[in-house]
């Protein structure tokens, strides 16, 4: 039997822990497709944890600029 390999990572999975099997029925009896992922690959991708830090990050910048650009500063504690 070939090692299965996660379709998002393209790393090895180890069976003995979980792992997520994803497959594509073409009919009732015929399988189309067949996928395997690590169970934080799919969790990731599946809830958009990557693009969610992505807008985040611009939400951030867009502040920033927005605070420059109105003249208001960060106050900054010195002690």
């Amino acid at each position: 039997m070939k090692s299965k390999i996660c379709n998002i990572c393209h790393l090895g999975i180890d069976e003995t822990k979980g792992f997520v099997r994803n497959i594509h029925f073409k009919n009732k009896k015929e399988i189309f497709s067949e996928g395997y992922y690590h169970l934080n690959c799919f969790r990731e991708k599946v809830l958009g944890v990557g693009q969610l830090k992505n807008i985040q990050n611009q939400a951030s910048k867009l502040m920033h600029f927005a605070k420059d650009k109105m003249g208001m500063v960060d106050v900054v504690d010195i002690e």
